[in-house]
């Protein structure tokens, strides 16, 4: 399920855009930072924050989960090499900056152009094919 390009998407979205200038030797420290999870260099991403209920907040901070994932188009290096040209991550379970994450398996770091926008559980499934 490729979605359109990420500049049109973001504005579909009225998603806020953010520009990343981390530098190489940055990029190399950060995946230094992974420990044992891969990491997956990404760029054209985007940030989608999930809009909660209380009652939804605290089953997400039950299950050791932030309410946010990225959606990326574009893979730069994918540790794993899974050979995948765009990814839509699970929930992100750490943050280590604005720009690097983890989910359970992998963490992602974002480089180049980005956005970031809200919006709530239903219309991420909807837009995304994700689920709480």
């Amino acid at each position: 399920m490729k979605l359109p390009s990420i500049k049109l998407l973001a504005k579909e979205l009225s998603a806020t855009s953010i520009d990343n200038q981390i530098t190489e030797a940055e990029i190399v420290q950060m995946a230094s930072l992974c420990e044992s999870n891969a990491h997956c260099i990404v760029k054209d991403w985007l940030i989608v924050n999930l809009a909660l209920s209380a009652s939804e907040a605290t089953h997400f901070k039950a299950h050791g989960v932030e309410s946010r994932f990225i959606y990326a188009e574009s893979i730069i290096e994918d540790s794993k090499q899974r050979g995948i040209e765009w990814v839509r991550t699970t929930l992100i379970k750490r943050k280590y900056s604005d720009y690097m994450f983890s989910t359970r398996n992998t963490c992602y770091i974002l480089v180049g152009q980005g956005y970031r926008c809200q919006m709530t559980i239903e219309n991420a499934y909807r837009r995304f094919g994700f689920n709480s």
